[in-house]
């Protein structure tokens, strides 16, 4: 096991990202052109979240399909990189969800296919710090996302949530 703490001082509001935990097993390893190997990996997210990694990788063709499963993994460190787009503050959230990713890197090519879901998120106007959404759970299943070709999926989303916006 292992811990990391990453900075990145780049955005206005830095970003600070705590993990520990850190555990990492490759089985079969080869770094034959053609090889491949399975992964399994797994942290602890700024003390309180996980997130889990399995599947077969070729590492060199930089490419695989991992099963991956997030659980409450906290948002609001991230919030330095909103800024360059919009001057947003999250003040809570956690983000959840499984899926799988496929990736080959020579291609540029990157899929997901899962659910996730936000729950306790609230998040300000940057400039008067008024609240500008927030909401208690929401849930989207049925996610496809890919690069080649360029697709995006929402099989649902899920309508018996309790959002709150304005000063809520």
């Amino acid at each position: 096991d292992g811990a990391l703490r990453f900075e990145d001082l780049g955005p206005k509001r830095k970003v600070e990202l705590d993990l520990d935990q850190i555990a990492l097993r490759l089985k079969g390893l080869s770094l034959e052109k053609d090889g491949t190997c399975e992964l399994d990996a797994g942290l602890r997210w700024n003390g309180k979240g996980r997130l889990t990694a399995k599947g077969r990788l070729a590492p060199m063709k930089a490419s695989g399909r991992l099963d991956l499963k997030a659980e409450n993994l906290d948002l609001p460190p991230f919030t330095g990189y909103l800024e360059g787009f919009a001057d947003v503050v999250m003040e809570s959230g956690r983000l959840s969800g499984s899926g799988q990713v496929d990736f080959d890197a020579p291609r540029e090519a990157y899929g997901y296919r899962g659910d996730a879901r936000v729950d306790a998120f609230r998040a300000q106007d940057g400039l008067g710090r008024e609240a500008l959404a927030g909401w208690d759970a929401l849930k989207i299943t049925g996610i496809q996302v890919s690069t080649v070709p360029l697709t995006c999926i929402l099989g649902g989303i899920d309508t018996a949530l309790h959002v709150r916006g304005g000063g809520g």
